[in-house]
């Protein structure tokens, strides 16, 4: 993985210490206000912070969502090395039946069953719907698939909150600023010594960084930029 645009949150922390003229005793209230900042970043859009991860089905045919999960942008299988996608249906019955202490399947009541195609599909279903059936389960942190699917490895590409439980979080380097202003604003807004004109202002810088570098993030590449100049031009006979 190319690191070159990530720095740690120790990073951050330590050049917010020098900026602010703390001492390494605010080293846990920082870092605490950072990681806060940076979730917020990601699950607003502010950040395109998305992540592949390979899960394997459980006897129940379910997986369990990532401990830094928002939300899905894809979930299927490899088929020849593309990603085969599976279609959403929130109608699906989620497994219930407990046996042996365990979670287990009853088919009676329709748990992990094959869907009925002619009551879930229709004439004229859009592109990108096929007999392969998942619904999130966020209650139980987990995605639950129908009995038409394989039971195998499946592939999830989801938003994340960008903070890591396991190992250690790692920052694009182009979100320090926007970190760097929600903590100065933090430091000040439960401080009733402070105005409120200056704690409005902290805010704002706050609230400038995230919009910065949402165009930043919605800008488009050199390439792209390429693309849209050359679908203008047509070839004509020469004269």
């Amino acid at each position: 993985m190319d690191t070159d645009g990530l720095i740690s949150v120790n990073y951050v922390i330590a050049s917010l210490l020098n900026d602010l003229g703390f001492d390494d005793r605010e080293f846990e209230r920082l870092k605490q206000w950072v990681y806060e900042a940076y979730t917020e970043l990601n699950m607003f859009g502010y950040l395109n912070s998305f992540k592949t991860v390979r899960l394997t089905m459980s006897d129940i045919n379910t997986v369990s969502l990532p401990k830094d999960y928002i939300d899905y942008e894809a979930i299927g299988i490899n088929n020849g090395g593309v990603l085969w996608t599976f279609t959403r249906q929130e109608n699906l019955i989620l497994p219930t039946t407990i046996s042996c202490g365990e979670e287990s399947l009853d088919s009676s009541i329709g748990e992990g069953g094959d869907l009925n195609d002619d009551i879930v599909g229709s004439y004229g279903m859009p592109g990108g719907v096929n007999t392969n059936y998942f619904k999130v389960d966020k209650r139980n942190w987990r995605i639950v698939f129908s009995g038409s699917v394989t039971r195998s490895e499946v592939i999830l590409v989801y938003k994340s909150t960008g903070v890591s439980l396991d190992t250690e979080t790692m920052i694009p380097r182009r979100a320090l600023l926007s970190l760097k202003a929600y903590c100065d604003w933090m430091r000040i807004e439960n401080d009733d010594r402070i105005s409120e004109n200056r704690k409005i202002k902290k805010e704002s810088v706050w609230e400038y960084e995230k919009k910065r570098l949402s165009r930043y993030e919605k800008s488009p590449t050199i390439d792209e930029i390429k693309d849209i100049i050359y679908s203008g031009y047509s070839q004509t006979a020469k004269r």
